[in-house]
Protein backbone atom coordinates (compact mmCIF):
# COMPACT_ATOMS: atom_id res chain seq x y z
CA UNK A 1 0.00 0.00 0.00
CA UNK A 2 1.40 3.66 -1.27
CA UNK A 3 2.02 6.01 1.75
CA UNK A 4 -0.48 8.88 1.83
CA UNK A 5 2.34 11.39 2.26
CA UNK A 6 2.98 14.49 4.43
CA UNK A 7 0.68 16.47 1.62
CA UNK A 8 -2.41 14.74 2.27
CA UNK A 9 -1.85 14.10 6.17
CA UNK A 10 -1.91 17.77 6.63
CA UNK A 11 -4.87 18.18 4.22
CA UNK A 12 -7.01 15.61 6.72
CA UNK A 13 -5.86 18.05 9.52
CA UNK A 14 -6.69 21.03 7.83
CA UNK A 15 -10.25 19.56 7.32
CA UNK A 16 -10.18 18.40 10.84
CA UNK A 17 -9.88 21.49 11.72
CA UNK A 18 -12.16 22.94 9.62
CA UNK A 19 -15.16 20.33 10.94
CA UNK A 20 -13.72 20.62 14.70
CA UNK A 21 -14.50 24.60 14.37
CA UNK A 22 -18.06 24.62 12.54
CA UNK A 23 -20.06 23.80 15.77
CA UNK A 24 -18.60 26.77 17.62
CA UNK A 25 -19.32 28.92 14.98
CA UNK A 26 -22.97 27.48 14.65
CA UNK A 27 -23.75 28.28 18.12
CA UNK A 28 -22.28 31.88 17.24
CA UNK A 29 -24.75 32.30 14.26
CA UNK A 30 -27.81 30.57 16.59
CA UNK A 31 -27.79 34.36 18.42
CA UNK A 32 -29.09 35.24 15.42
CA UNK A 33 -31.05 32.74 13.45
CA UNK A 34 -33.18 29.82 14.42
CA UNK A 35 -32.00 26.56 13.17
CA UNK A 36 -33.50 25.96 10.43
CA UNK A 37 -33.31 29.39 8.73
CA UNK A 38 -29.36 28.52 9.41
CA UNK A 39 -29.35 25.44 8.07
CA UNK A 40 -31.29 26.59 4.41
CA UNK A 41 -28.83 29.91 4.70
CA UNK A 42 -25.24 28.27 4.95
CA UNK A 43 -27.07 25.53 2.19
CA UNK A 44 -28.12 28.11 0.12
CA UNK A 45 -24.70 30.24 0.24
CA UNK A 46 -22.56 26.94 -0.38
CA UNK A 47 -24.87 26.29 -3.26
CA UNK A 48 -24.38 29.77 -5.06
CA UNK A 49 -20.35 29.60 -4.16
CA UNK A 50 -19.91 26.30 -5.65
CA UNK A 51 -21.87 27.05 -8.56
CA UNK A 52 -20.02 29.82 -9.12
CA UNK A 53 -16.82 27.79 -9.19
CA UNK A 54 -18.49 24.93 -10.79
CA UNK A 55 -18.94 27.59 -14.16
CA UNK A 56 -15.88 29.05 -13.84
CA UNK A 57 -14.18 25.73 -14.21
CA UNK A 58 -15.71 24.99 -17.42
CA UNK A 59 -18.09 22.18 -15.62
CA UNK A 60 -21.78 21.66 -16.34
CA UNK A 61 -24.77 20.24 -14.14
CA UNK A 62 -25.50 16.70 -15.73
CA UNK A 63 -28.50 16.35 -17.85
CA UNK A 64 -31.91 16.58 -15.93
CA UNK A 65 -33.11 13.50 -18.31
CA UNK A 66 -30.73 11.69 -16.00
CA UNK A 67 -33.41 10.54 -13.56
CA UNK A 68 -31.44 8.02 -11.81
CA UNK A 69 -28.61 10.18 -11.42
CA UNK A 70 -30.37 12.99 -9.80
CA UNK A 71 -32.36 10.51 -7.14
CA UNK A 72 -28.76 10.09 -6.14
CA UNK A 73 -27.87 13.95 -5.73
CA UNK A 74 -31.08 14.78 -4.38
CA UNK A 75 -29.91 11.89 -1.49
CA UNK A 76 -26.75 13.26 -1.20
CA UNK A 77 -28.34 16.38 -1.28
CA UNK A 78 -30.77 15.59 1.70
CA UNK A 79 -28.67 13.14 3.79
CA UNK A 80 -25.29 14.84 3.67
CA UNK A 81 -26.75 18.58 3.93
CA UNK A 82 -30.01 19.66 5.09
CA UNK A 83 -31.38 16.95 7.09
CA UNK A 84 -28.22 17.02 9.30
CA UNK A 85 -27.84 20.54 9.31
CA UNK A 86 -31.58 20.75 10.36
CA UNK A 87 -30.55 18.31 13.35
CA UNK A 88 -27.32 19.53 14.37
CA UNK A 89 -28.69 23.37 14.52
CA UNK A 90 -31.95 22.44 16.64
CA UNK A 91 -29.83 20.02 18.57
CA UNK A 92 -26.95 22.84 19.52
CA UNK A 93 -29.40 24.77 21.22
CA UNK A 94 -30.26 22.52 24.09
CA UNK A 95 -26.62 21.06 24.40
CA UNK A 96 -23.11 22.17 24.37
CA UNK A 97 -20.72 22.55 21.09
CA UNK A 98 -18.36 20.21 22.31
CA UNK A 99 -21.09 17.63 22.71
CA UNK A 100 -21.84 17.90 19.32
CA UNK A 101 -18.99 17.60 17.57
CA UNK A 102 -17.87 14.77 20.02
CA UNK A 103 -21.11 12.93 18.31
CA UNK A 104 -19.26 13.06 14.81
CA UNK A 105 -17.13 10.37 16.36
CA UNK A 106 -20.27 7.70 15.63
CA UNK A 107 -19.56 8.84 12.05
CA UNK A 108 -17.20 5.84 11.15
CA UNK A 109 -19.03 3.29 13.44
CA UNK A 110 -21.80 3.90 11.26
CA UNK A 111 -20.15 3.68 7.82
CA UNK A 112 -18.97 0.25 8.50
CA UNK A 113 -22.11 -1.69 8.80
CA UNK A 114 -23.63 -0.06 6.26
CA UNK A 115 -20.58 -0.63 4.15
CA UNK A 116 -20.69 -4.44 4.65
CA UNK A 117 -24.64 -4.28 3.55
CA UNK A 118 -24.82 -2.09 0.89
CA UNK A 119 -21.02 -1.53 -0.89
CA UNK A 120 -19.79 -4.01 -2.81
CA UNK A 121 -16.26 -5.66 -1.66
CA UNK A 122 -16.66 -3.41 1.73
CA UNK A 123 -16.84 -6.80 4.11
CA UNK A 124 -16.58 -6.77 8.16
CA UNK A 125 -13.91 -9.08 9.04
CA UNK A 126 -12.30 -10.04 12.56
CA UNK A 127 -10.16 -6.52 12.75
CA UNK A 128 -13.00 -4.36 11.35
CA UNK A 129 -15.08 -5.83 13.97
CA UNK A 130 -12.29 -5.66 16.54
CA UNK A 131 -12.10 -1.76 15.79
CA UNK A 132 -15.53 -1.64 15.60
CA UNK A 133 -16.41 -2.45 19.06
CA UNK A 134 -13.26 -0.36 20.97
CA UNK A 135 -14.27 2.86 18.43
CA UNK A 136 -17.88 2.52 19.74
CA UNK A 137 -16.57 2.41 23.09
CA UNK A 138 -15.00 5.10 22.58
CA UNK A 139 -17.70 7.41 21.42
CA UNK A 140 -19.76 6.37 24.30
CA UNK A 141 -17.36 7.25 26.43
CA UNK A 142 -17.15 10.99 25.07
CA UNK A 143 -20.75 11.43 24.18
CA UNK A 144 -21.45 10.37 27.77
CA UNK A 145 -24.34 8.15 28.98
CA UNK A 146 -25.53 10.57 31.76
CA UNK A 147 -29.12 12.51 31.03
CA UNK A 148 -29.71 10.14 28.74
CA UNK A 149 -32.76 8.57 30.17
CA UNK A 150 -36.47 9.69 28.22
CA UNK A 151 -38.17 11.40 30.65
CA UNK A 152 -41.10 13.53 29.71
CA UNK A 153 -39.62 17.35 28.94
CA UNK A 154 -36.10 16.50 28.79
CA UNK A 155 -35.29 18.85 25.49
CA UNK A 156 -31.65 17.73 25.81
CA UNK A 157 -32.38 14.24 25.64
CA UNK A 158 -33.67 15.13 22.44
CA UNK A 159 -31.07 17.36 21.20
CA UNK A 160 -28.65 14.53 22.12
CA UNK A 161 -30.09 12.21 19.73
CA UNK A 162 -30.90 14.75 17.39
CA UNK A 163 -26.78 14.73 17.20
CA UNK A 164 -26.31 11.52 16.54
CA UNK A 165 -28.78 11.46 14.18
CA UNK A 166 -26.92 13.77 12.24
CA UNK A 167 -24.32 11.45 12.56
CA UNK A 168 -25.82 8.47 11.18
CA UNK A 169 -27.19 11.29 8.08
CA UNK A 170 -23.89 11.35 7.44
CA UNK A 171 -23.06 8.07 7.18
CA UNK A 172 -25.85 7.41 5.13
CA UNK A 173 -24.99 9.97 2.71
CA UNK A 174 -21.43 8.70 2.25
CA UNK A 175 -22.85 5.23 1.42
CA UNK A 176 -24.93 7.39 -1.28
CA UNK A 177 -22.18 8.76 -2.52
CA UNK A 178 -19.96 6.19 -2.96
CA UNK A 179 -23.17 4.23 -4.98
CA UNK A 180 -23.84 7.14 -6.73
CA UNK A 181 -23.36 6.84 -10.58
CA UNK A 182 -20.30 8.43 -12.13
CA UNK A 183 -20.55 12.42 -12.00
CA UNK A 184 -17.97 15.17 -12.05
CA UNK A 185 -17.49 15.68 -8.03
CA UNK A 186 -17.82 19.22 -7.93
CA UNK A 187 -20.94 18.98 -9.68
CA UNK A 188 -22.21 16.45 -7.74
CA UNK A 189 -21.42 18.61 -4.67
CA UNK A 190 -23.20 21.60 -6.60
CA UNK A 191 -26.31 19.93 -7.15
CA UNK A 192 -26.75 18.35 -4.11
CA UNK A 193 -26.04 21.75 -2.33
CA UNK A 194 -29.25 23.26 -5.05
CA UNK A 195 -31.40 20.44 -4.11
CA UNK A 196 -30.87 20.26 -0.40
CA UNK A 197 -31.38 24.67 -0.67
CA UNK A 198 -34.86 23.69 -2.49
CA UNK A 199 -36.09 21.39 -0.29
CA UNK A 200 -35.21 23.55 3.38
CA UNK A 201 -35.57 26.92 2.07
CA UNK A 202 -39.21 26.88 2.22
CA UNK A 203 -40.02 24.55 5.38
CA UNK A 204 -37.84 27.18 6.73
CA UNK A 205 -39.66 30.24 5.97
CA UNK A 206 -43.30 27.84 6.42
CA UNK A 207 -42.45 26.46 10.37
CA UNK A 208 -39.71 29.96 11.27
CA UNK A 209 -41.01 32.55 8.79
CA UNK A 210 -38.52 35.43 7.73
CA UNK A 211 -35.81 35.95 9.74
CA UNK A 212 -34.64 39.04 11.80
CA UNK A 213 -31.95 41.68 10.88
CA UNK A 214 -28.59 39.93 11.93
CA UNK A 215 -26.06 40.89 14.00
CA UNK A 216 -22.56 41.34 12.03
CA UNK A 217 -21.72 38.63 14.04
CA UNK A 218 -24.29 36.56 12.97
CA UNK A 219 -24.23 37.35 9.45
CA UNK A 220 -19.70 36.82 9.15
CA UNK A 221 -20.76 32.79 11.34
CA UNK A 222 -23.50 32.02 8.83
CA UNK A 223 -21.39 33.63 5.87
CA UNK A 224 -18.06 31.31 6.83
CA UNK A 225 -20.49 28.26 7.78
CA UNK A 226 -21.67 28.69 3.65
CA UNK A 227 -18.69 29.37 2.62
CA UNK A 228 -16.32 26.70 3.93
CA UNK A 229 -17.41 23.80 5.90
CA UNK A 230 -20.30 23.20 3.51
Amino acid sequence: MTSPGVINWLRIAFIAMIWGGVFMVVRIALRDFQPLTLAAGRITIGAIALYGLMRWRGIALPSFKDIALWRFVLLVGLLSSAIPFALLSWGQQHVPSAFAGMTMAALPIFVLPLAHFFVPGERIFLRKLIGFGVGFLGAMLLIGTSGLGLAEGRVETLARFACVAAAFCYACGSIATRQCPPINELALSTGSLILAAMFLLPIALLVEGPPNLPSLSGLLAVGYLGLIPT
